[in-house]
C-alpha cells in the first residue's frame, strides 16, 4: 500500500542517502557526487522547518520531497526517488502526492532547479522551463530553472 508520510527529523541521513544515490544514478563523477552530498545535505532542521514528505510502498521508503513554503512562489527543494525504485511509477505517484500537499498548504506555485535529463519528467507534469542557471555544484553546468503552477 503506498503512503504519504511527513518526515521526521531523524530521517535525515537516508533523506540524503536516497537523494545521493538518485543523482548518482545520471553517472556523475565522484567529485561532483561529492559536492552534490554537502550542498544536497537534508537536514534535521530542514526537515522540521519546511514540508518534508516521504513516499512509502509498504514500509519501503521510495522517494521524498521537501518544499520551502514562501509568501508568493515556493522552492521545491528535493524530489528524489530511491535509486532502485527509479522507472517503475513512483515518481507520477510522487508528484501527485506533491500537488496535494501544495493545495493543503495553499501553495499555487513552485520553482526549482533540476538536472537537464530530468526535465522532460518534470514537463510531463505540467512543468514550464523558465531558464537555464548555472548549477552549484558545477559551475560550468548550466541547468533547468522550472517552474510549477498547482491548480
Amino acid at each position: 500500500m503506498i503512503k504519504l508520510k511527513k518526515a521526521q527529523i531523524e530521517d535525515a541521513e537516508m533523506l540524503t542517502k536516497i537523494a545521493v544515490d538518485s543523482e548518482a544514478t545520471w553517472g556523475f563523477d565522484d567529485e561532483f557526487m561529492n559536492l552534490f552530498e554537502i550542498l544536497y545535505d537534508v537536514t534535521p532542521d530542514f526537515i522540521s522547518s519546511q514540508l518534508v514528505y516521504e513516499l512509502y510502498d509498504e514500509d519501503q521508503c521510495v522517494g521524498f520531497f521537501g518544499i520551502v513554503k514562501e509568501e508568493l512562489i515556493s522552492i521545491l527543494e528535493f524530489f528524489y526517488i530511491s535509486a532502485d525504485f527509479i522507472r517503475k511509477g513512483y515518481g507520477k505517484i510522487m508528484w501527485e502526492k506533491l500537488v496535494e500537499v501544495c493545495k493543503e498548504n495553499q501553495i499555487s506555485l513552485v520553482e526549482f532547479v533540476t538536472s537537464p535529463e530530468a526535465m522532460p519528467f518534470y514537463q510531463s507534469r505540467g512543468a514550464i522551463l523558465m531558464e537555464n542557471v548555472i548549477s552549484m555544484v558545477m559551475p560550468k553546468r548550466e541547468i533547468p530553472k522550472m517552474r510549477f503552477e498547482i491548480r
